[in-house]
């Protein structure tokens, strides 16, 4: 599923479909690392249940893209992979 279509020439962004996509992109690129959930956690300095929030697509109410950042940086991967 896409989280982004036009609707009538309109821009129609279904941002939970977005948010739940990025965080199961974090999810792959994390579990290819060889990396926990905590051990992500420690190097962007959140909790390990904030991980898995964003992972689960969960985290929609202040996901910041400060947090993406230092996410792709932990895991060494670029940001637009997101």
């Amino acid at each position: 599923m896409v989280g982004i279509c036009s609707i009538g020439g309109e821009l129609v962004i279904d941002k939970k479909m977005v948010l739940r996509q990025m965080g199961a992109k974090i999810a792959y690129f994390r579990t290819l690392t060889g990396m926990t959930q905590s051990e992500l956690a420690k190097k962007v300095k959140v909790t390990q249940s904030s991980i898995s929030k964003v992972e689960s697509g969960s985290y929609h109410n202040n996901l910041n893209i400060s947090l993406m950042l230092d996410i792709a940086e932990a895991m060494d991967i670029d940001p637009a992979l997101l």
